[in-house]
Formats: structure tokens, sequence, C-alpha cells
């Protein structure tokens, strides 16, 4: 099976959300974790779903560097 076409879609919303969906299924929100997802486990997400497998959540995420002082 050959892999399918992606087209990636920009919206504009809030400024501090970043939400990542895929055939229009939500996979990732930075609004639900605060934290971005990890970008890597999202490709592989989508490099997967592009070959027939079925859409899944991303519950991986970038490591949150906070230095409060």
């Amino acid at each position: 099976m050959s892999p399918m076409p992606l087209w990636p879609v920009q919206q504009e919303g809030k400024a501090t959300s970043f939400e990542v969906q895929v055939n229009d299924e939500l996979v990732y929100s930075k609004l639900q974790t605060l934290a971005f997802p990890d970008f890597a486990a999202v490709a592989d997400m989508i490099k997967d779903v592009s070959i027939g497998k079925p859409v899944r959540k991303i519950d991986q995420q970038q490591a949150v560097e906070c230095v409060l002082s």
C-alpha cells in the first residue's frame, strides 16, 4: 500500500493554544497538557496513519524546563 498524501492545515486559534488534529480527530492539545507534544511522536503517528494505521492520541510531550528564581 503506498502512503497517502498529507496536507497540513493551519488554523488560527488562541495565542496559547497548539492543537494537533489528524483526520478531524484531536490527537494532542497544549491547552489540556500545558506543554508542546513530542514532535517526533507526532511525526511517527502521522507516518503510520499515511500507510493505513489508525489515528491514535499522542501522550508524549516536550520536556518542560521552567526555572523560577
